[in-house]
């Protein structure tokens, strides 16, 4: 109890008192003008950023606060801020009847009458476009010259839209999800040839592809085609068109197109007697190769034919000489950049031979 007796006899007195008060009163100054002092830096950094007029000095803002506060004493300076932008000063109401004196009254009646000529009269044909077919009669087909004008302004649409299902559903206007885009026609409407694109290669002539894979890729197109269009043909009630397997094609597109003609034996001439025999000419030995069956009907031959069409979806071997073929005892060699491989297995490029094995793969599996 003693001791705190002097300590409150200690804070009770006037100069220990008067000391904390000056402390307390000094040191909330500083902390005020170290507040003030950031403020005013910052808001001359901000004026300064954005081009705005310097900061006065704080004399002057003293000065003109203290004016302000003279010159209205009766009115807070917030409570002006407050009211002068809130309170209208003798603002005129407009007049309703003088805004919508001018407007005329409506007429619905001709409005209804006018809604109803227009239901009742039948919908304006549009004029015809070139795009739009001519109507024909049964049996009564219009040939289109190919030199016409018109023919230059032909245009198949955009391209489809591609379905989550790998069957056709005809009528549906989409394409199935696995289908690829093997070639494109135009016709030139200058002398009504025919310009092709196939595997990046732009040709109006066989010859100039220089490539016999994609030659025999577009005959087997254009023979597929053909057969489509003779069964259309007798669906619609048309003459069925008779087209020449690949000979037509052959002839026209070039010689080397032409599948490789089988070799001619020689015909054995008859002995003659007292006839020296060590200056005659060895016979022609017919080699495997010339003499395999035709490849549409081996094993190899359906295989190549796949091969070449998985090969013109894949951009990787687009460019490459890969190909099955058949050997007189039905087995099946390699043919790849000009190498030739017994086996698959032997195919020294490792993306080649897993490319010929899933290609094997799927023929295997649709058989």
């Amino acid at each position: 109890m003693q001791g705190d007796s002097s300590v409150n006899e200690f804070l009770t007195q006037g100069p220990i008192i008067r000391l904390a008060i000056t402390t307390c009163f000094f040191g909330l100054l500083w902390l005020s003008t170290v507040i003030l002092v950031n403020r005013r830096s910052a808001e001359r950094k901000r004026r300064q950023r954005e081009g705005l007029p310097p900061l006065p000095n704080v004399f002057v803002q003293l000065t003109n606060i203290a004016r302000h506060i003279s010159q209205n004493p009766a009115r807070p300076l917030e409570a002006e801020t407050a009211n002068g932008w809130t309170k209208p000063s003798n603002v005129p109401l407009p007049n309703l009847n003088m805004l919508t004196s001018d407007l005329p009254e409506p007429d619905f009646d001709n409005f209804v009458t006018q809604v109803e000529q227009i239901q009742k009269t039948p919908p304006v044909a549009p004029p015809p476009s070139s795009f739009a077919t001519p109507d024909t009669h049964e049996g009564e087909f219009e040939e289109i010259k190919m030199t016409n004008q018109s023919s230059g302004e032909e245009f198949i649409g955009k391209d489809p839209r591609r379905s989550t299902s790998t069957i056709y559903v005809s009528g549906s206007g989409e394409i199935p999800a696995d289908a690829v885009e093997v070639m494109r026609v135009w016709r030139d409407v200058s002398d009504g040839s025919l310009i092709i694109q196939m595997n990046g290669k732009v040709f109006q002539t066989v010859g100039e592809m220089q490539d016999r894979g994609l030659a025999k890729r577009f005959i087997t197109l254009v023979r597929d085609m053909a057969q489509l269009a003779k069964v259309g043909a007798q669906a619609v009630g048309l003459p069925i068109p008779n087209f020449d397997s690949s000979s037509a094609v052959v002839s026209e597109q070039g010689a080397w197109a032409a599948p490789k003609a089988q070799a001619k034996l020689p015909v054995p001439a008859t002995p003659r007697i007292n006839q020296d025999y060590g200056n005659l000419e060895p016979p022609l030995i017919v080699t495997g190769l010339e003499q395999a069956p035709p490849a549409n009907n081996t094993i190899a031959g359906q295989i190549e034919e796949l091969l070449q069409y998985r090969l013109m979806q894949n951009p990787m071997f687009q460019h490459r000489s890969i190909h099955v073929r058949a050997n007189t005892d039905n087995t099946i060699r390699i043919e790849a950049d000009g190498h030739t491989y017994l086996h698959v297995d032997e195919v020294v490029d490792v993306d080649v031979r897993e490319f010929i094995q899933s290609v094997i793969r799927e023929w295997e599996a649709r058989q």
